[in-house]
């Protein structure tokens, strides 16, 4: 699975984002392979976890590993 706060630049670079403020705002538009992806990063902040866990819920996914 790929990094879903890792995206690409205009000019090619690729970045991403580390913050945890920045990664929650994220979080909000991701898909479910985006949520899967993200819980499967090590050292993800538990504020971002709990909003990938928002997320899931509000995707319809109850039962959360």
């Amino acid at each position: 699975m790929s990094n879903p706060f890792r995206y690409r630049m205009y000019d090619g670079r690729e970045v991403e984002t580390t913050s945890a403020d920045d990664r929650v705002k994220k979080v909000k538009g991701f898909s479910l392979d985006q949520c899967n992806s993200a819980l499967s990063l090590p050292g993800l902040q538990k504020s971002v976890e709990r909003a990938v866990h928002t997320r899931l819920r509000s995707l319809g996914v109850m039962h959360l590993k």
